[in-house]
């Protein structure tokens, strides 16, 4: 990964997943429709013969599934986040939003 907000946050993620494994929450991976979610995919499931380190970018994203025009589909990659945040947050108990 590159920049420093990527590695901050990254530290921060697992931080919460050592808390919440320490309390006994079972921890799943945040969604790969969020911004830290996609680049700890992209870490993990990336050929290490061919990577590349990245900052987080729409690239790194699931794809939505239809054309949208470039604002559009910014706020829909938004909105899905946020959902698939909020039901990840619901999920592990102990997370505050």
């Amino acid at each position: 990964m590159e920049g420093y907000l990527e590695s901050a946050a990254t530290g921060l993620a697992a931080a919460l997943y050592l808390a919440l494994e320490r309390r006994g929450v079972p921890v799943t991976p945040l969604p790969a429709s969020t911004a830290l979610g996609s680049l700890a995919r992209h870490l993990t499931a990336s050929d290490p013969a061919h990577f590349q380190p990245a900052n987080v970018n729409y690239g790194l994203f699931p794809p939505l599934g239809t054309r949208l025009p470039r604002r559009e589909r910014r706020a829909a990659f938004a909105a899905r986040a946020h959902a698939d945040l909020a039901a990840w947050i619901a999920a592990h108990p102990g997370v505050a939003a």
